[in-house]
This record gives C-alpha cells, sequence and structure tokens, in this order.
C-alpha cells in the first residue's frame, strides 16, 4: 500500500486488495497468532466460545457461532466500537499510513461508499 492517500476510495480498494485482516488483528494484538488454527480462531464478538468459530480469510471474516461477519473496516467498528469513519482513520494509523488529506465529508458520500463497498465484498 501506499504510504499516503488523498482520496478514500483509493484507500479503500487498496486496503481490500492488499490487506490480510488476519496479519492485521495479530499486529493489533486483538488476537494472537498462537490462538489461530489454521484461518479460524475463537470469536471475539460472542463469550462462551470454546471451539474456533471465527473464520478469518483474506479482508473478511465470519463467525459461525454468533453470525458476526464483513470485511476489515467493520471488524474494526464492531470490536472497537467506533463508526466506519473512525475504522479508516484507526486502520490507517496504525499501519503508518498518511490520509490525513482526505476530506471526510459528512453529506452521505462516506455512507454510500461504505455500502457500495461493503456489497463489493460480499
Amino acid at each position: 500500500m501506499k504510504k499516503s492517500y488523498t482520496n478514500i476510495q483509493d484507500f479503500l480498494d487498496d486496503a481490500h486488495n492488499e490487506l490480510d485482516l488476519k496479519e492485521i488483528l495479530i499486529d493489533l494484538e486483538i488476537i494472537d497468532k498462537k490462538d489461530f488454527n489454521g484461518n479460524f480462531t475463537n470469536c471475539v464478538f460472542h463469550d462462551g466460545d470454546n471451539t474456533p468459530s471465527l473464520q478469518v480469510k483474506d479482508s473478511w471474516y465470519k463467525c459461525y457461532g454468533c453470525g458476526a461477519k464483513g470485511d476489515l473496516f467493520s471488524f474494526i467498528q464492531n470490536y472497537y466500537n467506533i463508526d466506519f469513519i473512525e475504522s479508516v482513520k484507526k486502520l490507517s494509523s496504525s499501519l503508518n499510513i498518511d490520509i490525513s488529506s482526505i476530506k471526510f465529508r459528512f453529506d452521505g458520500k462516506m455512507s454510500r461508499l461504505k455500502q457500495e463497498w461493503s456489497k463489493q465484498q460480499q
């Protein structure tokens, strides 16, 4: 990925194509590398998960226990209980990627971008 972005769509596209959610979760210390059994681990979204039910692959996840699913941004949103824009900022910050030149507009465009991007991931 580039280290600086001025366009949110470029960042979203590159994140989807180039980032590995499993590695991000390990880097953010959300899930320990030793806890993965292949692409499966215990789900962080529900209690009492004694067997690996959360599948993490490429830029998506799905829990076969509680039904949580989505892309890397929705994982960050749900885990930290933050909105989409904050998940973009958190992810870029943790990866030392500069998005400070991106102008976040709150006229619904970000919401449409997220909806369109999420549809592409399904």
